[in-house]
C-alpha cells in the first residue's frame, strides 16, 4: 500500500498521506527554529536579526506553496533565496567585525545602540583601554601584542553575557553594550574581569581602565554617552597609574 505517494494508472503523480505527515513535521521544525531565532536574538540588531530569520522564512514559504499547489516547484528556489540571504547576512557580518578577536567594529555598536533607543530599552555602555598594550609591543613585539588583544576579547565574551554586544573600536580599546544598567552589578563584572584576567603563555600581567555610561531613557545621545564613559575611563586610568606609582614607591 503506497504510503508516501503512487502512481496511478494514468501516469499521474498523486500524493498520499505520508507526504503531508512529512511536511508537517517540516513545518512544525521550521517554526521551532524561527521560535528559537526570536528568543536568542532578540537582543541583536535588526538587520541581523532578519536576515537570519529570512534564511528560515523563504523554505518555509515556498514549502507551504508546494504543498497546496505540488505542481509548482518552488521549495528548491525558496531555498536558494533563503541562502542568497544568509549570504548577504555573512557578508554583512564580515564587514562589520574585527578580523583579529572576532568582535563587532565601532560603527556596528552605533548602530546597536541605535536600535536600543529606538526601541527604548535601558543600556550601559563601557569603554574599556589595555593600560600597558604599547609597553608589550614595544617589548615583545606586536604578534604577543596581538595574543593578549585576542585574549582580552575571548575574555569579555565569556564575562558578559548573550545579552550584550562587545566590539573592538580601536587598537586598544573595546566597547561593551550591555542591558546590565545597576551600577553595582556592572561594577561587579568588571571588577570580576580585572581579577581573573589570564592568559596561557604570557608571564606578565594584562592591565585595563574602564569607564561607562547608562542610558535609560531621555534625550541623551550616543555622542555624549560616548564622552561620559570616556571621561570615567580617563580618570580611572590616573587613579590607577597613581595607584601602582605608590605601590612601587613602597616596595
Amino acid at each position: 500500500v503506497p504510503v508516501v505517494f503512487r502512481i496511478s494508472d494514468v501516469n499521474e503523480y498523486q500524493r498520499e498521506i505520508g507526504t503531508y505527515v512529512i511536511m508537517l513535521l517540516d513545518f512544525l521544525i521550521g517554526f521551532y527554529l524561527i521560535y528559537l531565532t526570536i528568543r536568542r536574538l532578540k537582543y541583536l540588531s535588526s538587520d541581523v536579526k532578519y536576515g537570519i530569520l529570512s534564511l528560515l522564512f523563504f523554505p518555509l514559504l515556498g514549502g507551504i506553496l508546494q504543498m497546496f499547489h505540488y505542481g509548482i516547484a518552488s521549495l528548491f528556489s525558496s531555498f536558494a533565496l533563503g541562502l542568497l540571504a544568509g549570504y548577504i547576512l555573512i557578508e554583512n557580518l564580515a564587514v562589520n567585525t574585527d578580523h583579529l578577536t572576532g568582535l563587532f567594529s565601532r560603527v556596528k555598536s552605533y548602530q546597536y545602540m541605535q536600535d536600543m533607543m529606538r526601541r527604548k530599552h535601558p543600556f550601559s555602555l563601557a569603554i574599556l583601554d589595555l593600560d600597558n598594550l604599547k609597553w608589550i609591543n614595544d617589548r615583545f613585539g606586536h604578534e604577543v601584542g596581538d595574543k593578549v588583544i585576542s585574549c582580552f576579547a575571548h575574555m569579555l565574551q565569556h564575562s558578559f553575557s548573550m545579552a550584550s554586544m562587545i566590539a573592538r573600536s580601536g587598537g586598544d580599546e573595546f566597547m561593551v553594550v550591555t542591558q546590565i544598567v545597576n551600577r553595582k552589578s556592572l561594577e561587579h563584572v568588571l571588577q570580576d574581569l580585572a581579577k581573573h584576567l589570564e592568559c596561557d603563555e604570557l608571564d606578565f600581567p594584562i592591565l585595563f581602565s574602564y569607564g561607562y555610561s547608562i542610558w535609560k531613557g531621555g534625550e541623551k545621545t550616543i555622542d555624549e554617552l560616548m564622552r561620559e564613559a570616556d571621561m570615567n575611563m580617563y580618570h580611572y586610568k590616573k587613579y590607577n597609574k597613581r595607584l601602582r606609582r605608590r605601590s612601587t614607591d613602597v616596595i
